[in-house]
């Protein structure tokens, strides 16, 4: 399939991920972040329910492509048959490898393609991650995990957040074996040298070859290992120790309310600290925001079903007085460190 009419001169970048109605937001978020600083570029989204897809096609975006799960199940009836064996977020991982091999179909003039989860967001062009690629088969990304949540190197060394294979011998080796381990196995839950789709990166640079382990430190940055890396801007460019930001994975941010969100690096031990708050996390917020807002014009049906799933159980009268806590984040937006603080000032309120 020949997707690539209007675009001229060097081959674009090519890029998939997947989502739900749940994730459909930081979808279309990542996807005007990869505008923002990708030139060429196509992105192939995955949706897992009509409403998503009704909703990226409504986009008319001309860099992006939305398909059913159901083109990926028709092309790998085994994943279709783990339905009722794994949870959703089990069959979730399951399909990541097959929605990679779907992409490279899908994109039949692509010689590299690379997946992204739908909770990144770019700061500045990967240019930098594809030249340390080179002409490597497989392109992964370690978690760095700061060093108090070295104990989480037990789920995998690598994070499954961007991961590249070419159009090659030993890039669809590595991709057929993961995807025929995932299929056969991959659970939410620790089981020797296996961990949901994630783990079996651990074993491809010794298993495979011509995988490279991308050292740049601006790529995948994450509540994980953010503790380990200043962040600073000069010259309008962020930058993490002597790294560019390229791209931060916003893993675990929740949406407490409409206008309240955590931003989810409670759970590794991190405070949000005035620098990542309002040069990383809010310029984040306010794109999932900008696209919600985006959906209401094009996707009205998309952005009732988003907006029923945000929970709205306290009274205008507690989230003022939320917001009164926070008031050094942007306008009427908060960002909560975790959701036990917030917890902890709704007890407040109902005792005073």
């Amino acid at each position: 399939m020949s997707l690539l009419l209007g675009f001229k001169g060097t081959m674009p970048r090519f890029f998939c991920t997947y989502l739900n109605i749940n994730y459909l937001s930081r979808g279309i978020a990542l996807l005007h972040s990869l505008h923002a600083v990708v030139g060429d570029f196509m992105l192939l989204v995955v949706c897992f329910d009509e409403t998503s897809l009704a909703a990226c096609r409504a986009l008319n975006d001309e860099r992006l492509q939305s398909v059913s799960i159901d083109s990926v199940e028709q092309a790998v009836p085994a994943l279709c048959e783990l339905k009722s064996v794994r949870s959703a977020v089990e069959y979730f991982f399951s399909a990541t490898p097959c929605v990679i091999d779907y992409a490279l179909e899908f994109f039949s003039e692509a010689q590299l393609i690379t997946y992204l989860d739908a909770d990144l967001f770019f700061f500045a062009s990967p240019e930098p991650i594809f030249a340390e690629i080179g002409d490597a088969s497989v392109g992964i990304i370690e978690h760095r995990f700061s060093g108090r949540n070295e104990h989480l190197n037990k789920f995998g060394r690598f994070n499954v957040g961007w991961v590249s294979f070419r159009r090659d011998g030993d890039g669809l080796a590595c991709l057929q074996w993961w995807k025929e381990s995932c299929l056969e196995w991959c659970f939410d839950r620790l089981d020797g040298d296996r961990y949901a789709d994630q783990k079996y990166l651990d074993q491809w640079p010794t298993r495979f070859n011509k995988v490279r382990v991308i050292a740049h430190q601006g790529a995948n940055v994450a509540p994980w290992n953010m503790e380990n890396l200043p962040l600073s801007k000069t010259a309008g460019q962020l930058e993490v120790g002597r790294w560019p930001l390229i791209f931060f994975h916003f893993q675990g941010l929740r949406q407490l309310t409409s206008k309240i969100f955590n931003s989810g690096v409670g759970r590794y031990g991190v405070a949000l600290d005035a620098s990542w708050r309002t040069l990383v996390f809010e310029p984040y917020v306010g794109a999932l925001i900008d696209a919600g807002a985006l959906l209401r014009d094009c996707a009205p049906h998309a952005s009732a079903a988003t907006t029923s799933r945000v929970p709205q159980p306290f009274s205008n009268r507690l989230v003022a007085v939320v917001y009164s806590s926070y008031n050094r984040a942007r306008s009427a937006l908060r960002l909560v460190r975790d959701a036990a603080l917030f917890r902890a000032l709704v007890r407040a309120h109902k005792s005073s």
